[in-house]
């Protein structure tokens, strides 16, 4: 498969995006952590190992929602209905998580 230089440059940006995002929610993670053994439990610890964790679970969903946009602007209907179930399925997921 032959890539565009502006494909090249998509895919470089969002591979840099989703470097970032493991790193930061590795951060949060780490910090919560310290400030947990630090401090003790308490919402301030607690706050941030769940937004660590909500970063970590986010940064795939990016990915699958791009290549969701990808799939349109190319009209590749095939890999679009395949993308489109993945994302359904993810939701479904969140709304039954957040019920319950």
């Amino acid at each position: 498969m032959n890539l565009t230089d502006e494909e090249r440059r998509r895919a470089k940006l969002l591979n840099r995006a989703l470097v970032f995002g493991i790193a930061a929610s590795m951060v949060f993670l780490a910090v919560g952590l310290l400030l947990w053994v630090v401090l003790g439990p308490g919402r301030v610890a607690e706050y941030t190992i769940d937004f660590g964790l909500l970063l970590l679970m986010a940064t795939p969903i990016a990915r699958v929602l791009r290549t969701w946009v990808d799939d349109i602007r190319a009209r590749d209907w095939r890999s679009l209905a395949a993308t489109s179930a993945v994302l359904a399925i993810i939701g479904t997921t969140v709304i039954v998580a957040s019920l319950g």
